[in-house]
């Protein structure tokens, strides 16, 4: 994967990050589907975190409980940082709906920021876009 799709705030996840994405276009140019997914750090060795089940899409369930598990981890490990990925249709400004994959990044600090990736499917596969951080005010 190409580090230019890693926005300069998340370089230091550069790896977690980069993993992540080549899994997604992995799958996803194999399959429409993809069910959310984590990664969390624990001692700088990097660990997936998958919730089993039997659906047949991914649902909000799956992404509720990735978060409490992640929640419990950041709980228990010092200087971790985790990611929850999931697939979504956003809209654009335009009023155009794409596909994309969101990144839940929560940092060492405990600090969150959500990150977009767009993504269209190509022959062969998928061609992720520029990403870019939703700001969530209070």
């Amino acid at each position: 994967m190409n580090n230019r799709l890693i926005l300069q705030q998340h370089a230091p996840y550069a790896t977690m990050l980069n993993k992540s994405l080549d899994f997604c276009e992995l799958l996803l140019s194999r399959s429409s589907l993809l069910y959310p997914f984590a990664l969390t750090t624990v001692e700088n060795e990097i660990h997936c975190v998958f919730v089993p089940s039997n659906a047949q899409s991914a649902n909000s369930e799956m992404i509720e409980a990735l978060q409490i598990l992640l929640d419990e981890h950041q709980k228990t490990a010092k200087n971790s940082a985790n990611l929850l990925v999931y697939p979504a249709t956003v809209t654009h400004p335009n009023s155009t709906e794409c596909d994309a994959l969101i990144f839940a990044i929560n940092d060492t600090q405990g600090h969150n920021t959500v990150t977009i990736y767009p993504y269209e499917h190509v022959e062969n596969g998928i061609k992720i876009k520029q990403p870019y951080t939703c700001d969530f005010s209070d």
